[in-house]
């Protein structure tokens, strides 16, 4: 079993790699070795967000967006659903409010489904602080798929 200096001195060479290879990421050309980056970047992302680094796991969720280049939404939505995702939400954990709602307007733009879009939507929400209007988008999304409610939803009360 590790000591806890231990684990620090692995944490701190694992982060330290990671920030290395970023920035001779421009160098890589191979998609696999791009694709393992991306990876590690979204390990990175992990393990600062578990230790409440939110500034540093949004960089890593940024650089796994860059290294998958312009095609990204084309070419794997879900992924670029996610790294937006997570990298908004860091933003907002550390008050990066203009950030966080470039990449929720991303996610709201790109959105091929209703669940997706409402994602980028609770995104721009918490990061306005609006909790409240949650609800109200929640029942849209879901009348936009068919779902029908009572006209007043109160007087069943």
């Amino acid at each position: 079993m590790k000591s806890n200096k231990e684990c620090v001195v692995a944490d701190w060479l694992f982060f330290t790699a990671i920030d290395l290879l970023n920035k001779g990421s421009q160098l890589i050309s191979m998609r696999q070795e791009k694709y393992e980056l991306i990876t590690l970047n979204r390990t990175a992302a992990e393990k600062a967000s578990e230790r409440f680094a939110f500034l540093p796991a949004a960089v890593y969720n940024e650089a796994a967006i860059t290294l998958c280049g312009e095609s990204l939404w084309v070419d794997s939505p879900d992924l670029a659903m996610e790294l937006h995702d997570a990298a908004a939400t860091c933003y907002i954990k550390c008050s990066r409010c203009v950030r966080s709602l470039e990449l929720a307007q991303e996610l709201v733009l790109h959105a091929s489904n209703p669940q997706s879009r409402l994602r980028g939507q609770l995104v721009q929400l918490e990061q306005q602080g609006r909790f409240d209007d949650g609800a109200g988008l929640g029942m849209a999304m879901l009348r936009s798929l068919g779902e029908r409610f009572p006209g007043d939803p109160t007087r069943f009360m």
